[in-house]
């Protein structure tokens, strides 16, 4: 018969030894590879956040390199711009000292020329890479979208997994000193809007010794009341109901000379008479005599106010402010209420059992004040930096002395109907056009 012996002992001792030689292994391998977790078999939980750990080190490592680029870029330009401020603290020095009259301003201009080349030159070196941030060429600086540059700032990993790398914006129109299409820090701002399509315009002003020119904030035309004068001759007596004066005024008829459209406004013509009882309501105490000039303007005065015709009557005082005795005026009152816009006033059909007074049949046209022409040029509302909406344009409009009213624009463009009211708008022309008129 057959038999099996088993050696207990011998058995622990092999599993023991199998046992010492798999961790020795798994240790073996830790010391090798520098990980705990080197599998996905040994924790798979702490596999997966090593792995992605892994990951991200390498990410940082390519951002850190990024962000040290960026510096240099930062630190060149900081540095060209600490030596340029240091050169303009001199040119301003010799500014200064231009202004001593003993000095000998062609070796200061001189100077000047030099420190000029100085700044220049540094703004053309301060590259790093093939960028620089001194001396650019944007085509429009004033873009935000064309001016930016962008350089590393970060990286991030957000809670649920996502990774980012985050940068900062430099706008080059901020650090650019010199810019090839114009608009750098030390050249001309290119951003003026000149005449703003007429609605302001050049002009020139004493300053001092100097002559300087620059846009006149005032666009304005003011008209001339229509109106005319006569040489008061008197007394005129109204003694009895039968004495009278009467006559026709018209007002605000369109004068065809003013270079206006036909069909031409005739204007508003109003009856007018003036007997015993106008007299006594002005002053009764003159007994129907009006012996002054004073007293017919205030006669007139009162008879053209009360029929509403639009006019009125006055006197006048010359140049040292003293009366000017016995002329008397007739002049438009231009009364919106009537609907018309034209600047007319005329007595006419005059009729007098008393004397004229010096008042006759006569005419006069003033100047259309609200025609204001605008010689329109084109211009460019270009964007503000961060403001993609572009430069805010306002102005006040105002028509006869009333409180004005403002109106604004940008790039965003405001109704057309505004932009009709002062003349920029043509046909109701849509927001294709926004920026540029």
């Amino acid at each position: 018969m057959t038999s099996i012996l088993t050696n207990t002992a011998a058995m622990a001792a092999l599993q023991t030894l199998r046992t010492v030689n798999s961790g020795l292994e798994q240790t073996q391998q830790q010391v090798s590879s520098g990980l705990r977790i080197g599998k996905a078999a040994d924790n798979a939980a702490y596999w997966s956040i090593a792995t992605t750990m892994r990951s991200d080190r390498s990410a940082v490592s390519a951002v850190s390199d990024a962000i040290g680029l960026g510096q240099a870029k930062a630190d060149t330009a900081y540095s060209g711009l600490n030596a340029v401020s240091d050169i303009l603290s001199q040119f301003k020095e010799k500014l200064v000292a231009a202004t001593e009259t003993s000095v000998d301003k062609d070796k200061i201009q001189q100077e000047l020329d030099q420190y000029k080349q100085q700044i220049l030159g540094i703004a053309q070196s301060s590259s790093f890479n093939g960028q620089n941030w001194l001396s650019t060429d944007v085509d429009d600086i004033y873009d935000v979208s064309a001016n930016s540059d962008t350089v590393a700032s970060s990286f991030v990993r957000s809670a649920n997994g996502t990774v980012s790398v985050n940068s900062a914006n430099m706008h080059l129109s901020e650090t650019s000193l010199f810019n090839s299409t114009g608009g750098g820090i030390l050249q001309k701002d290119g951003r003026d809007a000149g005449s703003i399509g007429g609605l302001r315009y050049l002009t020139s002003w004493q300053n001092g010794s100097e002559i300087e020119t620059g846009w006149n904030p005032y666009n304005e035309r003011q008209g001339t009341k229509a109106s005319f004068d006569f040489t008061f001759s008197g007394p005129l007596t109204f003694n009895d109901p039968s004495k009278q004066i009467s006559f026709d005024v018209t007002v605000d008829a369109d004068n065809p000379a003013d270079g206006i459209d036909p069909p031409y406004a005739a204007g508003k013509t109003t009856a007018v008479t003036i007997d015993r009882s106008t007299i006594d309501a002005v002053n009764a105490s003159w007994n129907g005599v009006i012996s002054t000039y004073t007293q017919y303007q205030q006669v007139l005065n009162y008879a053209l106010s009360q029929a509403n015709t639009g006019a009125a009557a006055t006197t006048y005082v010359d140049l040292n402010n003293q009366p000017i005795i016995n002329r008397v005026g007739i002049y438009t009152q231009q009364d919106r209420s009537t609907g018309l816009t034209g600047s007319y006033v005329e007595v006419s059909n005059f009729a007098s059992n008393v004397g004229t007074g010096g008042l006759g049949n006569a005419s006069d046209y003033g100047s259309r004040g609200s025609a204001l022409t605008l010689n329109f040029t084109p211009f460019q509302d270009y964007k503000d930096g961060d403001d993609p909406d572009g430069i805010t344009i306002s102005f006040n409009f105002s028509i006869n002395g009333a409180a004005p009213k403002t109106y604004s624009f940008n790039r965003t463009c405001p109704s057309s109907n505004d932009l009709r009211l002062f003349g920029l708008w043509k046909n109701g022309v849509s927001g294709s056009v926004c920026g540029l008129i």
